[in-house]
């Protein structure tokens, strides 16, 4: 079996943690289980706001979805928030 999505790249892991957390609500247990076997790099928690935005704006890009982008609205609030934007 297997999965095929529209986003498919050769990235970092955390892009993938940040997006198992956007779409998925990953909660304590994941992550301390995902921690256990593969810590986090320092700093996630500030690229995390990227991932998950990039990821947002490619399914804005492939589906145009009002969700998608009014999450996408929403994460660069969040981002221009947290570095001061």
């Amino acid at each position: 079996s297997g999965l095929i999505g529209p986003s498919l790249a050769y990235a970092h892991r955390e892009v993938d943690l940040a997006a198992v957390e956007l779409y998925l609500g990953a909660g304590t247990a994941f992550h301390e289980g995902y921690r256990a076997e593969m810590p986090i790099e320092e700093g996630y928690e500030d690229r995390k706001l990227i991932y998950m935005l990039y990821s947002t704006l490619d399914n804005v890009r492939a589906f145009g979805d009002t969700n998608y982008i009014l999450g996408a609205i929403d994460l660069v609030r969040k981002v221009a928030r947290r570095w001061g934007g």
